[in-house]
């Protein structure tokens, strides 16, 4: 089952569910780029799919940290 959602940043992603219970892909987004208005949005999927998997990223380090921030309060 394929979805598109859209991003704050005009970014349109798709969501492809990996089990019926659980999981999705999430493609054609860059996480890089997102920024702390798409927090809910990003926060939503993992409410609702429990596993988010973002495909072809290539983050470095700072973009990994930065990104976890969005999520919420990193320890």
């Amino acid at each position: 089952m394929k979805t598109k959602g859209s991003f704050k940043i005009g970014v349109v992603m798709k969501l492809e569910r990996i089990s019926p219970h659980l999981g999705v892909r999430v493609t054609g987004i860059d996480l890089s780029q997102v920024t702390d208005a798409d927090a809910d949005e990003l926060n939503s999927l993992v409410d609702k799919y429990l596993v988010v998997f973002f495909a072809n990223q290539k983050l470095e380090p700072r973009d990994f940290l930065r990104f976890g921030e969005i999520l919420g309060e990193l320890e």
